[in-house]
């Protein structure tokens, strides 16, 4: 696969125009074109006090920790407080404090595991936002002891994390350690970070020419019912978003790793009144000079219903300033950033095989 890489911050009013072969072919021209954008700002929080705090990371199969040794020989009580905040998967993956490595009781615990996953005294779900952490020490009065902050992930689901913040430890009403993430750690970290409560990822655009070729022949011919649909050919837009690892729309609509852009945003519905599923929506997607095709899908002899699309109309443009996410059926609209950026197709070869597409702003 050959194609080009031009950032978005070389896009000018001027324009540069791209040749695109038909993906399912090899041609001369490109397979692909990527245009970066600058690199997205997400944020999760915001740090309990100050400008930073303490971070597990976020991931699959993490055993990430943060710790110190505690003097504890000449007290007769102590106590671990903290604020912590968290978004961890409910029942599959933990936070846990930690005396010379067994889990403790806190505020925050729970002891249920119902897929044998938790240390023991475990944290785990959705804190809800900032919440105060307490954890009881005096059993360990008299001892010198190796108190951490453990984050345990298993093989699947990754969710944002464990941050912690001003983190105290008193001994007889005495404080003995005090530790806002704001200078030098007193805790040694590993696998723990100091953190903004802001993660910066890559995304970007994927131009792609389809066409009704090769392995996409099979675009222009699906049965459905007693009829058949197609897709029309044409400019694809995908959008990538690193910030996410997978496409649950479901759960966030709109976001995914990799999404379609659809030029047409008119919603398809059955004659019984359904909504038509997204891959019912997305038949005219493409951009291109040409006016969108006709769709009727007859399903009488299923269930009663057809399922008519008459609405055609030429769209050769992209523009980041559009809304092309969906009220109606949130999960097949796409969230995409404003760059003032525009991917217009200004012309197609006589056998439709290769597109020219001029980006500009």
């Amino acid at each position: 696969m050959s194609g080009t890489t031009i950032n978005a911050s070389d896009i000018t009013s001027k324009g540069t125009e791209v040749l695109l072969d038909e993906a399912a072919t090899k041609g001369t021209n490109n397979d692909a074109v990527r245009i970066d954008l600058p690199d997205k700002e997400t944020e999760v929080n915001i740090p309990a006090s100050g400008s930073y705090e303490y971070f597990s990371g976020s991931g699959d199969e993490l055993d990430q920790s943060m710790t110190k040794t505690i003097d504890l020989t000449h007290a007769s009580d102590a106590k671990l407080t903290f604020k912590t905040w968290y978004t961890i998967e409910q029942d599959w993956d933990y936070a846990s404090v930690q005396v010379n490595g067994k889990s403790i009781p806190g505020n925050i615990t729970t002891t249920s595991d119902p897929n044998q996953q938790s240390p023991g005294n475990g944290i785990t779900g959705d804190s809800k936002g900032w919440i105060d952490a307490t954890f009881d020490l005096s059993a360990y009065a008299g001892q010198k002891i190796e108190l951490s902050l453990n984050y345990w992930t298993d093989v699947a689901v990754a969710l944002p994390g464990f941050y912690v913040d001003d983190l105290k430890v008193t001994a007889d009403g005495e404080q003995i350690v005090a530790d806002d993430a704001e200078g030098t750690p007193a805790f040694t970290l590993n696998g723990f970070k100091k953190d903004t409560g802001k993660f910066h990822s890559k995304n970007y655009y994927l131009l792609e020419w389809r066409t009704h070729s090769g392995v996409d022949e099979g675009l222009a011919h699906i049965r459905r019912g007693a009829s058949l649909m197609s897709y029309d050919p044409g400019l694809v837009v995908w959008y990538v978003d690193d910030s996410y690892s997978e496409n649950w729309t479901g759960v966030h609509p709109g976001d995914g790793y990799l999404g379609l852009v659809d030029a047409d945003q008119r919603i398809n519905r059955w004659s019984n009144g359904n909504l038509g599923g997204t891959r019912y929506q997305l038949n005219d997607a493409a951009f291109s000079l040409d006016k969108s095709s006709k769709m009727f899908l007859d399903y009488t002899s299923i269930d009663g219903s057809t399922l008519k699309d008459n609405f055609t109309k030429r769209n050769p443009l992209f523009d980041d300033s559009a809304d092309y996410t969906s009220d109606v059926l949130p999960d097949a609209g796409r969230n995409i950033p404003t760059n003032g950026l525009k991917f217009r197709v200004v012309g197609q070869s006589l056998n439709g095989t290769v597109g020219k597409v001029l980006l500009y702003k």
